[in-house]
């Protein structure tokens, strides 16, 4: 389990704790409906930072966990041609190597593959 999630966890049951301690304490401002609404709320933030944190670090069938999304390529994603990590298809350099992996046709002038050799839209050849 990462220590960000423990962390988050740990502050997600102390918030809940307070909570609880501030709704039953007998405080003139928490015996009030107001404070009795804001002490309730408190506590189901702290619950759903608690639960948030603690079902992100099971992993299904005892398997590793997938590394995190960030470091996920796009669901666009198609590999550089020079160094192969995921590029989105909206990108025209690759983010990781520079590497041109889309540009424009010299005729008509709209974006194409730099793999292509010839423009899908104007048939002028490209390379």
């Amino acid at each position: 389990m990462k220590p960000a999630r423990v962390v988050g966890m740990v502050l997600g049951l102390g918030i809940m704790a307070l909570a609880v301690g501030a709704f039953f304490s007998g405080e003139p401002a928490s015996v009030t409906t107001q404070g009795r609404v804001v002490t309730i709320i408190v506590g189901l933030m702290g619950f759903l930072m608690f639960v948030n944190n603690l079902s992100g670090s099971a992993s299904k069938g005892g398997a590793k966990a997938q590394p995190e999304a960030a470091s996920a390529p796009p669901f666009d994603a198609r590999p550089c041609p020079s160094c192969g990590k995921g590029v989105s298809s909206d990108h025209r350099f690759c983010p990781y190597c520079g590497t041109a992996v889309r540009g424009a046709c010299p005729s008509c002038g709209k974006d194409v593959k730099s793999e292509f050799n010839v423009c899908p839209y104007c048939g002028t050849q490209l390379k």
